[in-house]
C-alpha cells in the first residue's frame, strides 16, 4: 500500500527515523490507537449527533479531482468478453 503524506507528517516521521525510533511500529500502534477510538460506540450520543460526526469524519477526507470509470465494460474491455 502506497499513501501520500502532507510533508509536515512525512518530516515528523523521518525525524523520528533519525532518532533511532521503529516508525513502522509507531506507525501501525497509532493507527490502532485511532481505530479504537473510531469503533467505539459512545452511548451517550444520540442517533443525530452520531450520524453528524460520522458525516464529519467522512467529509475529512480529501476529496479526489479524478474520477474513474468503473463500469463492467471498462473493467473487462480487452479480455476477450
Amino acid at each position: 500500500m502506497d499513501m501520500q503524506l502532507p510533508p509536515d507528517i512525512e518530516s515528523q516521521l523521518n525525524r523520528l527515523a533519525a532518532s533511532g525510533a521503529d516508525v513502522q511500529q509507531f506507525v501501525a500502534q497509532t493507527l490502532r490507537e485511532g481505530f479504537e477510538r473510531h469503533t467505539q460506540e459512545d452511548p451517550s450520543l444520540s442517533e443525530e449527533e452520531w450520524q453528524a460526526g460520522f458525516k464529519s469524519w467522512v467529509d475529512s477526507f480529501p476529496q479526489r479531482k479524478t474520477t474513474m470509470d468503473d463500469s463492467r465494460e471498462s473493467i473487462y474491455e480487452g479480455r476477450g468478453e
